[in-house]
């Protein structure tokens, strides 16, 4: 399920965008957050897919907010909203890599078209992702045939239909295969090991 964290001191302007988030396909994980420092009290204890952010905050604007999260969360798809048609503004969010600067009030027809583009990205992502490391599953099976003497058991594993039917977001699909490596690399090392364990009981 994708996580969405919406950040406006105006809780009428996040209800606006939680009524557009309704709209579009798919079942979503909702979070929100008054400002910039409250929104990355929410990031340390949840895994956020899309953020969507005014520009004018208390303590912290939605700039300030973009770069910090830019820091720590370089893949995550962020959405400014803003009322002020600054280019000054626009220019240092697009720096920051945002996927659109959105002006106040939000146009749905506008809101939809970013909204596709912010999910055609994550998809791009995650299909991009599993065809570099589509192999990850098929060397560590072979290496557990290798050990255990079943390499007559055949497995054939397709990362990608595994993400068709049951989602993955990107950073977890990560996390997922830096564990399939660290299996990788300690079934490589078992045979190793057993034999220095044989030579010291012989």
């Amino acid at each position: 399920m994708i996580t969405i964290l919406i950040v406006d001191d105006e809780k009428l302007e996040r209800r606006g965008i939680r009524f557009l988030l309704k709209r579009e396909e798919g079942e979503f994980q909702i979070l929100e957050a008054t400002n910039g420092k409250d929104a990355l009290g929410v990031l340390e204890s949840n895994h956020v897919d899309i953020l969507f952010s005014d520009v004018k905050m208390p303590y912290m604007n939605g700039l300030e907010l973009t770069k910090a999260v830019r820091e720590d969360h370089p893949d995550m798809e962020i959405v400014i909203f803003s009322g002020y048609n600054d280019f000054s503004y626009a220019r240092e969010a697009l720096r920051y890599g945002v996927v659109d600067y959105v002006l106040k009030p939000v146009d749905p027809e506008e809101f939809h078209k970013t909204f596709q583009r912010v999910m055609e990205n994550i998809s791009s992502k995650i299909e991009k992702f599993t065809s570099e490391k589509s192999d990850s599953a098929g060397i560590i099976f072979h290496h557990i045939a290798k050990v255990t003497n079943t390499a007559d058991i055949c497995i054939d594993v397709d990362l990608t239909a595994i993400r068709r039917n049951i989602f993955f977001s990107f950073q977890l699909l990560k996390k997922l295969l830096f564990f399939c490596f660290f299996l990788h690399s300690f079934f490589g090392f078992l045979p190793h090991i057993l034999l220095r364990l044989k030579d010291n009981l012989t």
